[in-house]
């Protein structure tokens, strides 16, 4: 009788040599800075001499480590910069959307999904100012 595969062991955690230690800290301080100067000055206004001074660092160290402020951006969100055209074409996605979400409240359709339609349609509306 031939026994299941047992479960692989969970790897031990790769042990990194000082230098290797080194640049993993460098390479975070560039993007907690680049990420808290994106948020606050935006893409656009961010600089890499404005992050790596946020960062105590030189402009070669943020280079080491990325190629340049779009690289930085994608490594921090996921996805490319939008240009203000792309983000105002998402915009009226997303209006669109709940728009749809709404009417579908008020059909038939709502009732068969009863519970996913309000935590969706909420989640989607846009605050209100205060």
């Amino acid at each position: 009788m031939t026994q299941a595969p047992t479960p692989a062991e969970p790897a031990e955690p790769i042990r990194l040599n000082r230098r290797q230690h080194a640049k993993a800290v460098t390479r975070q301080k560039v993007l907690d800075a680049a990420e808290n100067l994106f948020g606050t000055v935006g893409y656009k206004a961010a600089t890499i001499r404005g992050i790596a001074k946020d960062a105590g660092m030189s402009t070669g160290a943020v280079f080491a480590n990325f190629e340049d402020k779009d690289a930085l951006y994608l490594a921090i969100h996921g996805h490319p910069a939008l240009t203000p055209e792309q983000g105002l074409h998402l915009a009226a996605a997303l209006r669109r959307a709940v728009e749809f979400l709404e009417a579908s409240r008020r059909t038939p359709f709502r009732s068969a999904y009863p519970t996913c339609w309000p935590t969706a349609v909420k989640s989607c509306r846009r605050p209100r100012p205060r």
